[in-house]
């Protein structure tokens, strides 16, 4: 092998330790301590790197998509190991936090879209707090809840707002 071709392989590698240790959100100045260069080669690299990124997010955001999945993974790992290293709950949130991100990014957490939605006019499913026996108890709210059913019927062509309890449907 060429010396330039040798100074390339180690110019190669060291991006691919300073892609990882920026990842793990590593400052610049120790990820020139644990590469071994200068300060400035850490910041040329990391221009490079963003600037390879950007471009390959604009050709394929699918690829994107999975570097974005394997940095998570690494960051849960990471955590989950300091974790079990020290019994600290902020390393626990911090796994909690990628799982979160990782669900996200993966479309998991999708709300449910009820029927008659339109993207101008989303309607989404609501998880409640409360409950609607007493809720419904209440004439004043009753009406006001019959008056919405009647509109969203009216709008959406025959679907209608359902509420379900115990004492049963509307």
């Amino acid at each position: 092998m060429s010396a330039s071709q040798q100074i390339k392989t180690l110019q190669n590698e060291r991006r691919r330790v300073v892609a990882g240790l920026y990842l793990r959100r590593t400052t610049i100045a120790d990820m020139a301590t644990a590469t071994g260069v200068d300060v400035r080669t850490i910041c040329r690299d990391l221009d490079w790197l963003k600037a390879l990124w950007a471009k390959e997010l604009l050709a394929d955001p699918v690829e994107q998509r999975s570097r974005d999945l394997a940095a998570l993974d690494q960051l849960e790992k990471d955590a989950a190991t300091k974790y079990l290293e020290t019994k600290e709950a902020q390393w626990w949130d911090r796994v909690l936090k990628a799982q979160e991100r990782r669900a996200k990014l993966l479309g998991l957490d999708a709300k449910e879209v009820l029927p008659g939605a339109t993207p101008a006019n989303p309607l989404y499913v609501a998880q409640v707090g409360y409950d609607i026996n007493a809720v419904m108890d209440d004439p004043e709210i009753r009406a006001k809840v019959l008056e919405l059913h009647q509109l969203i019927q009216a709008k959406t062509g025959g679907e209608g707002l359902i509420i379900e309890g115990e004492g049963g449907v509307i």
